[in-house]
């Protein structure tokens, strides 16, 4: 039986980001056969971050799907 889902979103947050990370380590990993672990973190940190995943939202036209409530999110989604 699955846990319930609390009114927190940190544990799924952490999920989420946990996955992130693996399925993009595993692309590069795959892209680049050889690369050297410095480089796979370095690749990776600059891949994990917010702006980029926003613009990826974006572009895939996920953002219509995302609650939000900020005027400026909205603004810089626009």
């Amino acid at each position: 039986m699955l846990p319930e889902i609390s009114g927190c979103y940190q544990r799924l947050k952490f999920l989420g980001d946990s996955i992130l990370d693996y399925l993009i380590t595993l692309h590069f990993c795959y892209k680049f056969p050889g690369i050297s672990p410095g480089l796979l973190t370095d690749l990776r940190s600059a891949f994990m971050n917010n702006n980029c995943y926003a613009l990826s939202a974006v572009k895939s036209k996920l953002h219509k799907f995302i609650l939000r409530s900020s005027q400026k999110l909205y603004k810089d989604i626009k």
